[in-house]
C-alpha cells in the first residue's frame, strides 16, 4: 500500500484575503510601524525591522502604496506609463 499525501488545512474564514483586503491589510501595518518608529524606515529601530522585512522591501512596498517615506501620509498612486 502506498500512503497517501495529507490533504492541506482548510483555512479558517477569513484567511483568505482579496488583493484589496491584502494592500489594505500591509498599508495598515506599514502605517502603524511607521508611526512606531517616528517615521524611520531603516535601522535597528525603523518601521523595516519591526515588520521583519529588508529595508529595501519596505520601501518598494510603501511606493507601491503610495505612502511617503518620512511622514507616513499617503500620496496619490502613480499612474502607469506616467
Amino acid at each position: 500500500r502506498h500512503a497517501q499525501a495529507p490533504t492541506p488545512p482548510i483555512p479558517a474564514p477569513g484567511a483568505i484575503l482579496t488583493e484589496a483586503e491584502r494592500r489594505e491589510r500591509d498599508r495598515t501595518s506599514i502605517l502603524a510601524a511607521l508611526e512606531t518608529s517616528r517615521g524611520r524606515v531603516s535601522g535597528p529601530q525603523g518601521a523595516a525591522a519591526l515588520l521583519g522585512v529588508p529595508a529595501t522591501t519596505l520601501a518598494s512596498r510603501m511606493k507601491s502604496l503610495g505612502i511617503a517615506p518620512r511622514s507616513g501620509t499617503r500620496l496619490a498612486p502613480e499612474r502607469a506609463g506616467g
